[in-house]
């Protein structure tokens, strides 16, 4: 049972020089990609996004988010409680495809990197920090007694059933 699950990423660096504020919504991916193929019209190389930018409500992502932060520096880690979602995948492994970020669109333009796996300062890489309880294991009813060893003469003559 997960009891927590926390989504931490590493803003590192806007192509603004000044940093500003931005929000950013995060959706569960509801198809499957391909990490090397996608792009921003293509899941894979021979299957399109229902809306670009993997922008299918409903088809490509959810349509409700599962976080939104707002970001208001560069090197200054965010957290997101993705809880509920990590909770579903481990109910429903075959639909985890894992999630997509979004930037609000608003009048002025601000843009934000995120480290990624390949970033190449370790600690700044993303991660998914899940807390989990297990079941109590099962009994498994009174003790049996454990068969003692003893001695087999050796040449005993073992009975044969002839019919």
């Amino acid at each position: 049972m997960v009891s927590s699950a926390t989504l931490r990423l590493y803003p590192a660096g806007p192509p603004d020089p000044v940093d500003r504020s931005a929000t950013v919504t995060i959706y569960q991916v509801r198809r499957n990609w391909a990490e090397m193929e996608a792009t921003w019209n293509k899941a894979t190389t021979t299957q399109p996004w229902a809306g670009p930018g993997c922008n299918g409500l409903g088809v490509d992502r959810a349509a409700q988010p599962v976080a939104t932060v707002t970001l208001k520096a560069v090197g200054q880690w965010v957290t997101l409680d993705v809880t509920d979602l990590v909770a579903y995948w481990v109910a429903h492994p075959a639909e985890n495809y894992g999630l997509v970020l979004k930037g609000a669109e608003t009048g002025s333009p601000v843009g934000y990197s995120f480290a990624s796996l390949n970033h190449e300062l370790a600690y700044a890489r993303p991660r998914l920090l899940v807390r989990y309880t297990g079941a109590a294991p099962t009994p498994t009813g009174a003790p049996t007694a454990t068969p003692t060893r003893t001695a087999t003469p050796v040449g005993a003559a073992t009975p044969v059933s002839t019919l």
